[in-house]
């Protein structure tokens, strides 16, 4: 009889070959998925190592070497936040991260020579010479409609600023009142407790509990704000990554009405200030109080703060001059008097010099960028106030808030350490014959009398030259000979991660920087030599984080005058601004204005007969060869789930000091 169905068995052996087809083809199906997926995040962070790459080199190769740089190291301990509340269920800062591990959310700021236009709306007027063209906006309509774009919407010189950035998308502008921006007031967070206040910092975290952080609005001429926000930061695979732009211009004000700075240029309804009266202000308080600053008035070291403005992102001019900063950061105050003497670089005794007046530059400066300690306890906050506001995306269409997004440069970015490091020979000052020069300088700081002639051969590898009596300082013979990479030391992480890093002043955490090496002249007076020491190569693997010792450390080189490491990294090591028992680590390097010229010279025939030809100068600080950024990106989707690492090694342009 002929069958006209399929039996049961067969049915049931066709449902299994179906599932069997099915499954295989979603195996294949979810590979592929997967496959182009990664293939779609490595293409995302591809195109951002390009932008990021593109753009350091392009700030560096325009760095002005007649300005400063500053570089602060932060290191951030994944568990940051069990440290600091002392909650063992509090988040990591980077999930896919061990809890003993570190971030890096390191900063570099320098002065920067080349065109850059505003990225703020500035409106524009008749270019009649009265009513609203006399504020001197961007755009001029002459006669014929010609357009003129007015130099007053940009400068030939910046601050950069590099480094990650805060993000607060929820701070909306009010549709009904749009001149109103609701901005974080970054100097008043008071969510860690204790009736402790600090500034808002990338890894900012809030326990359960209602909102700390206050708000200001962004013209602080208005009514405070009665609200509050909160201020967490997102993981540190969300944190964006800033390259804020601060054009130091004529903010297209009146000279007339606002005076030699030209601050508050814009008077038109709904059109608030285009502009910071300065890199920086005169303490954290709320409202701001410019007067000192618009003035000139004298403004303590430990009174200077990143502006608010520019934190903000608001605005992208300084009403100031580099030159007019650089008096800023360099006249003292004597008896009263708004300017007084020229302040020293840094705060040392010098021999027959009076004790030096208040404040030194390099501490002014970094103040300026960075901020200075709120309090004298171990939570100083030191260092801790200079990142800008650089939303991932704008909060609002409102052309207000549209500037919140013009500093960010990648919306992915965990990491962000920056190293420099010197070529051989850096500061050496050589004779005619090719021997090294000699000059006359302070002291050790164990020694009282003045060094008659010190020979200045800067950066060696090699031991230490005998000329005349002079002892020689042992190098270890068995370590590659190399100039090492500064910044937060290596013996401060776990060995995975220690990148060949050491600190200029010693290689070990909390070690003073100022070692000296036994050198002396031919009178026998102690000569000053800072030993370049690294954790040695062979047992470094050995050696867990923070447990390094003196033992443990090879000298690799020496770095003889006219090079000071105190004049660049401070002499009081590695700080720690939020106590000594939160894992966070700053290390800062500064580099002056003054990066090529080593020593003074007197004439022979001077009236002072004592007096050398050669006086070493103690405001050189020669710049570094090169920069290393290493920055760590992620896919919007974090799909890699640890992302990628990328590396840019940058030459700096040879100073020229003016």
């Amino acid at each position: 009889m002929q069958r006209k169905a399929f039996t049961l068995v067969e049915l049931m052996v066709s449902i299994l070959v179906l599932l069997a087809i099915i499954a295989a083809t979603a195996r294949i199906f979810g590979a592929t998925s997967k496959v182009a997926s990664l293939g779609e995040a490595n293409a995302d962070m591809e195109t951002m190592s390009t932008a990021v790459e593109r753009t350091i080199r392009r700030d560096v190769a325009r760095m002005n070497s007649q300005g400063f740089l500053a570089i602060q190291c932060v290191a951030v301990g994944n568990n940051v936040n069990r440290q600091m509340y002392r909650l063992p269920t509090a988040p990591l800062l980077d999930p896919s991260r061990s809890e003993t591990d570190f971030l890096r959310c390191d900063q570099v700021v320098f002065l920067s020579r080349g065109q850059e236009p505003t990225k703020n709306f500035e409106g524009s007027a008749s270019g009649d010479g009265t009513g609203s063209a006399r504020f001197g906006y961007a755009v001029k309509i002459y006669k014929g409609a010609n357009l003129i774009v007015n130099t007053e919407g940009g400068s030939w010189e910046q601050l950069i600023r590099l480094g990650h950035g805060l993000q607060f998308p929820q701070l909306v502008s009010d549709p009904k009142n749009p001149s109103k921006r609701p901005d974080p007031e970054f100097f008043k967070y008071g969510g860690l407790g204790g009736g402790r206040e600090a500034s808002v910092v990338p890894w900012t975290w809030q326990p359960p509990g209602p909102p700390a952080l206050k708000i200001r609005y962004f013209d602080n001429t208005s009514t405070p704000s009665p609200n509050v926000a909160y201020a967490m930061q997102p993981e540190a695979r969300r944190w964006t990554l800033s390259r804020q732009a601060t054009l130091l211009a004529d903010d297209g004000g009146s000279a007339a009405q606002d005076g030699p700075l030209f601050y508050r240029g814009s008077r038109f309804t709904n059109m608030p200030i285009n502009s910071a009266p300065s890199l920086a202000q005169f303490k954290p308080d709320v409202p701001a109080d410019y007067t000192r600053v618009t003035t000139g008035q004298w403004i303590e070291d430990y009174e200077l703060f990143p502006d608010r403005y520019i934190s903000a992102g608001r605005v992208d001019v300084a009403a100031t001059t580099r030159a007019g900063f650089k008096s800023m950061l360099e006249s003292g105050k004597d008896l009263g008097a708004l300017n007084g003497p020229t302040l020293p670089w840094i705060k040392e005794a010098v021999p027959g010099v009076p004790s030096p007046p208040a404040g030194a530059v390099r501490d002014r400066l970094l103040n300026s960028l960075f901020g200075a300690p709120t309090a004298p306890t171990s939570f100083s906050m030191e260092g801790m106030w200079g990142w800008p506001r650089a939303e991932r995306s704008a909060p609002s269409m409102n052309r207000a808030d549209l500037m919140t997004t013009a500093g960010t440069l990648a919306g992915n970015c965990s990491w962000f350490q920056v190293d420099w490091t010197w070529s051989e020979g850096t500061g050496r000052q050589l004779t005619a014959d090719g021997t090294p020069q000699s000059a006359d300088a302070p002291p050790d700081v164990t020694n009282a009398n003045r060094i008659a002639s010190v020979p200045l051969p800067g950066v060696m590898l090699a031991n230490w030259p005998q000329w005349g009596s002079y002892e020689s300082v042992t190098l270890d013979s068995n370590t590659k000979r190399s100039i090492p990479w500064f910044g937060l030391p290596d013996s401060l992480f776990p060995y995975a991660q220690r990148s060949g890093v050491t600190m200029l002043g010693g290689g070990l955490v909390g070690s003073a920087a100022r070692p000296l090496a036994a050198v002396k002249n031919d009178n026998q007076a102690l000569s000053y030599a800072t030993p370049i020491q690294i954790l040695n190569p062979s047992t470094s693997k050995n050696i867990a984080a923070l447990a390094a010792g003196q033992t443990d450390l090879v000298t690799v080189a020496v770095a003889a005058p006219p090079i000071d490491a105190a004049r660049i990294e401070g002499t009081r090591g590695l700080l720690r601004p939020m106590g000594a028992d939160v894992p966070v680590y700053v290390y800062q390097a500064t580099f002056g204005f003054n990066g090529d010229r080593a020593f003074t010279t007197i004439a022979r025939n001077s009236a002072d007969a004592s007096l050398p030809s050669r006086v070493l100068r103690s405001d050189y600080t020669p710049w570094p060869t090169a920069l290393r950024f290493t920055f760590t990106l992620h896919d919007p989707k974090l799909t890699m789930e640890t992302g990628r690492t990328y590396q840019v090694i940058v030459e700096l342009p040879r100073p020229n000091s003016p």
